[in-house]
């Protein structure tokens, strides 16, 4: 692709891409990472059930030294493939059984797929995008959430990255190697999530040749039998050994739940009509959510750049893709937001007023402010007695302790889109800083402390006192984890058990001896069992 091709690279005022800036620059994306990802990493409870599922499993791995299957709660686990296992099981190994180990992985991830961002928009943007490029994917809202979740998704979304930068600066230049590490990388993420990692790269690469009139490009380059061999040689042994341990079952959960169902109908509750990524992209992108609607302003000049086009086909496939699937959820729409950045960097300085930078910030700065008004209305409305016991017993942790941050953040937020003498550039670190901050050491802790302190207590708890308990109507994996024991789950506990679940469910139980209680969970020890079939939600 020639020159005159390429997309526009950022003209950032005061950081221009001397050997100085740039190391510059550099250090800035260093602290942003480890400020984004690193810190505070095991300081807030697992999150359930996405976070409590992997890593119980990871646990089992550890106690059991059973490394080729996963197992959750003494049962095998086919809902993602081993290689996230196999991270988490090197945490715990390096670090301890702890939340730091096992989130460890998802970080060092993020952190190489941040890099990997940085050396690929270097090498066709410049210095000055990619800084840009990278603080803001490194700062962004979804991606700071997903960084520090014990899940596969951070480790997925890096390989997806090194894929899609490969195959295209394979199609620019034509030199094998891209090609090979490539087919390296996606291998990589079909262990670690299965055929996403090959659909993604292949679909939106066969589409960005085809936009190209270049389509028996895309069948050659897939043709080569090394390319393919060398996938296989990475990601087909573990494969043929699950299916020759389990045999049937896994793959009737591979083919049936995990693909065709998954795509057909929601599972486990994740559902959402077809606009359902829409908010959750606005939000996402926070505080750079301006962005996208300038991005979309200068849509058809941008166009005219195939790099620019390959990044949107990259994020619009899964865009569409995702939201078609009948199962949704909205880390899913991540996978395509690395190119997405990219696009969204070249607008910073086509921004004519500071302030609109800011306005996402500001208004969602206010929405926090406003919580604690908020949240005796929505505890009136609201027909679910469980949730309406969170809500009532969460209320005085929405006091000055909480006002406070989120105030100080507002003025520094609104002052930088006051203060024209700032480099835009500068602006932007600040506010990225600002907002990762409040949302990592302010707003996730708090969540933390509402929904998962609870479910850690009580299996500490449990732990110490040596009781073996039934979660009842209670889906909280992280307790298995905690309590660092298989336990009965949603089996009919007997006089005398020890029970973990709902306060409401326990509401026709008056004999019931309790053992903690806190934010609606509960967990007693029964004299009877009546009282559970009269149980109630409400």
């Amino acid at each position: 692709m020639s020159e005159s091709n390429r997309a526009p690279s950022v003209d950032a005022g005061a950081w221009q891409a001397t050997p100085k800036r740039e190391w510059v620059q550099r250090a800035v994306l260093i602290a942003a990472v480890g400020f984004s990802f690193f810190i505070g990493l095991g300081g807030v409870p697992l999150f359930d059930k996405d976070e409590g599922a992997f890593c119980e499993a990871t646990r089992e791995m550890v106690t059991s030294g059973n490394y080729l299957m996963p197992y959750m709660n003494g049962a095998p686990r086919y809902d993602k493939p081993i290689l996230i296992y196999w991270l988490q099981a090197a945490g715990v190994k390096a670090f301890g059984l702890n939340e730091f180990a096992v989130r460890f992985p998802s970080a060092a991830a993020a952190a190489a797929w941040a890099l990997a961002t940085y050396l690929f928009v270097r090498r066709v943007l410049g210095a000055d995008t990619a800084f840009l490029t990278t603080f803001l994917l490194v700062t962004a809202l979804q991606v700071t959430i997903i960084a520090k979740a014990a899940i596969a998704d951070a480790v997925l979304n890096c390989f997806i990255a090194m894929t899609m930068f490969d195959f295209y600066s394979y199609l620019e230049s034509g030199h094998r190697r891209f090609y090979y590490r490539a087919m390296v990388a996606m291998a990589l993420g079909t262990l670690t999530k299965g055929p996403v990692a090959i659909m993604i790269p292949l679909a939106s690469t066969l589409i960005f040749c085809l936009v190209q009139r270049d389509g028996k490009r895309w069948a050659r380059t897939f043709a080569d039998w090394r390319g393919i061999l060398l996938f296989l040689v990475i990601a087909a042994p573990w494969y043929v050994a699950a299916i020759i341990d389990q045999g049937r079952p896994i793959l009737e959960a591979w083919v049936l739940k995990q693909t065709l169902t998954r795509l057909n109908r929601p599972l486990e509750g994740h559902s959402g009509g077809f606009l359902y990524y829409v908010p959750v992209v606005l939000a996402g992108l926070m505080p750079y959510t301006t962005l996208l609607f300038k991005a979309a302003a200068n849509l058809r000049t941008d166009l005219k750049s195939p790099l620019v086009r390959y990044m949107l086909i990259w994020f619009a496939f899964v865009f569409v893709f995702f939201s078609f699937s009948g199962t949704k959820l909205p880390h899913y729409v991540i996978y395509g937001y690395t190119g997405l950045f990219i696009v969204l960097a070249i607008q910073i300085q086509r921004l004519r007023h500071d302030f609109w930078l800011a306005l996402p910030s500001i208004a969602m700065l206010a929405l926090l402010l406003l919580v604690p008004h908020a949240l005796p209305l929505i505890s009136a409305r609201i027909k679910d007695g469980f949730a309406r016991i969170v809500i009532s017993e969460s209320v005085d942790k929405f006091d000055f302790h909480y006002l406070v941050p989120l105030l100080l953040a507002l003025i520094a937020v609104s002052g930088l889109a006051l203060f024209r003498r700032i480099p835009r550039t500068a602006k932007i670190a600040v506010l990225g800083l600002v907002m990762t901050g409040i949302v990592n050491f302010h707003i996730l802790p708090l969540a933390g402390q509402i929904t998962q302190v609870p479910i850690k207590e009580a299996a500490l708890l449990a732990k110490q006192r040596g009781y073996d308990v039934h979660l009842w109507k209670l889906n909280m994996p992280s307790f298995y984890f905690y309590r660092e024991k298989i336990m009965p789950k949603n089996l009919d506990p007997e006089p005398r058990d020890v029970v973990l679940t709902k306060a409401t469910l326990l509401r026709n139980c008056p004999d019931a001896e309790v053992i903690y209680e806190k934010n609606g969970i509960v967990m007693a020890r029964l004299q009877s069992t009546a009282c559970l079939t009269e149980g109630t939600e409400k």
